[in-house]
């Protein structure tokens, strides 16, 4: 007797892990560079604004594989950017980073948890 150890639709399954991993990563990346943008608009929103200069620094950068991003002020016009945020011996802080990125958490979540909820 000979049993038949062949193992039918593999090949099925891994294309459709294939198209499912390229999907899933085009997706996710979309969601952070969407959620990114959020950020920085709500950055440029918060920043204390005297004559502007920190708020036309803030910027997002995506990394190559686009899997993640840094936002926030960049030199040298950001220069001033740590002493708003954390203060000063003479001046209180007035934070805009880390409220941006708090205001923006719950729904970078909601979409991540959603691009990666169904599978095919």
């Amino acid at each position: 007797m000979r049993i038949n150890t062949k193992v039918t639709g593999i090949e099925k399954a891994i294309e459709k892990i294939k198209r499912y991993s390229e999907e899933k990563q085009k997706g996710v990346k979309e969601v952070i560079e969407q959620t990114a943008s959020d950020i920085e608009q709500s950055m440029k929103d918060f920043v204390p604004v005297d004559s502007g200069i920190t708020q036309e620094s803030i910027r997002t950068e995506l990394s190559e594989s686009g899997l993640a991003a840094r936002i926030g002020p960049k030199k040298p016009k950001g220069f001033k950017a740590h002493w708003l945020e954390f203060g000063t011996v003479k001046m209180s802080a007035r934070p805009f980073m880390v409220p941006a990125y708090e205001k923006n958490k719950p729904e970078y979540i909601r979409r991540l948890e959603k691009e990666l909820r169904d599978v095919q």
